[in-house]
């Protein structure tokens, strides 16, 4: 360093150098200022943005790899026999038809809920028109030549009641067992027949009376009220299927049910916390089966006390189910992963056969139908095929033609 320079500053003269501090000692001895407020804020925002970001990567991983596992849990149970059964199976179900025309009716009668919402039923078919299944209001499916709405007076109308049997899934509007009635009836009766298919899936003896009531107290009375039962009684029969769904509505529990039907993630934990235990106390299947039984007669009476008041004639019909009195062998829809037994319906099917001669005229027992047939007489695991709602129907109306 040149010294000399250094000491030829001025006196008085403040030197920029002479500013500098060299105090090595003071300069080891300073420390950092405390971070701002700010400067923390900004910290927790980014370990919190980190976290969030990871967490959203996690639980959309997570649903992508459970949705498949959901998948495959509702195809095991689902109505729509491709998914359950595999093509193939289902063609067999439909000799003559094409790949694109089986799988084209199946959308339109499996794939969506066409339902709306009822005032009094809880729900109602909605109206709609497809190549295969067309419903028309008040939630009547279409017949073969159907007559309009609402009812003429100077033509015998009747109304026919049931579940997705009555109503007919998997076969075409001319296939339905309302339909075949209509055609047999006028070819029995040679006068002109209208029939009202009100058949609704899912639909048991409490709701059809319920809608049966509606008409009536609406001034819509038909001259004949066919009610077809049976297979929905055990499941639909003391509480309608939508029950759950609309209490947590009108609970405002609706957002829930939607992350559960939605998010895999929130179904599967749901499933997994309120995992019912199996009941010791759960009543046999002959106990229930007087159970189902009383309310459907006490339902019975009811139909009948309101029919009597409004001059309408009732048909009460005990359908035939896969579950009884059908070999197995016969049924492609019969799969391992798939039993078609049931022996709650069983139970309740030996019972009602004791009954059979006990329950009234109007009473039709179509149970044993089936008994010694060697043809496949379904299209799914419960719906019948287009011949055997021919044969329901041949039934039905040869009964209401002899009384």
């Amino acid at each position: 360093m040149n010294t000399d320079r250094l000491a030829s500053v001025p006196e008085g003269v403040t030197s920029d150098i002479g500013m500098l501090n060299f105090d090595s000692s003071e300069a080891m001895n300073t420390t950092p200022s405390t971070p701002s407020a700010f400067n923390k804020i900004a910290t927790w925002y980014q370990t919190l943005a980190v976290m969030l970001l990871t967490f959203m990567f996690l639980a959309v991983f997570v649903n992508i790899g459970l949705y498949f596992y959901v998948r495959r849990l509702d195809r095991n149970h689902s109505v729509n026999p491709v998914e359950s059964y595999g093509l193939d199976t289902v063609l067999r179900a439909y000799p003559g038809w094409t790949a694109a025309s089986v799988t084209g009716l199946i959308k339109e009668t499996y794939t969506a809920r066409y339902l709306v919402h009822h005032p009094f039923a809880q729900f109602s078919n909605e109206p709609r028109s497809g190549k295969y299944v067309s419903v028309l209001a008040p939630g009547f499916r279409v017949v073969k030549n159907q007559s309009p709405w609402p009812p003429r007076s100077v033509i015998k109308n009747v109304f026919v009641f049931g579940g997705s049997t009555a109503f007919g899934l998997g076969v075409t509007n001319q296939e339905t067992i309302a339909s075949y009635v209509q055609e047999m009836l006028e070819r029995k009766t040679n006068t002109p027949v209208a029939v009202y298919n009100f058949g609704t899936p899912a639909y048991a003896s409490r709701q059809e009376a319920t809608l049966f009531f509606d008409f009536l107290s609406s001034g819509i009375a038909p001259e004949t009220a066919v009610f077809i039962d049976g297979l929905n009684e055990y499941a639909w029969g003391e509480k309608p299927a939508l029950t759950t769904e609309i209490s947590r509505d009108v609970e405002g529990k609706a957002v829930r049910d939607w992350l559960y039907l939605k998010v895999p993630m929130v179904r599967v934990a749901y499933n997994m916390i309120h995992r019912s235990p199996v009941s010791s106390n759960a009543p046999n299947d002959d106990a229930r089966a007087e159970v189902i039984i009383k309310r459907w007669r006490d339902n019975k009476r009811i139909i009948e006390a309101m029919a009597a008041a409004f001059n309408v004639r009732v048909l009460f019909v005990w359908q035939p189910i896969p579950y009884y009195n059908y070999d197995p062998r016969n049924d492609p829809f019969c799969q391992p992963t798939h039993p078609c037994t049931s022996a709650p319906h069983e139970a309740l099917y030996r019972r009602m056969k004791t009954l059979d001669g006990g329950l009234g005229g109007d009473y039709l027992w179509l149970g044993d139908l089936q008994a010694g047939r060697t043809e496949n007489l379904y299209v799914d695991s419960v719906h019948y095929s287009p011949a055997f709602s021919k044969q329901i129907a041949e039934a039905i109306a040869e009964n209401l033609v002899q009384n």
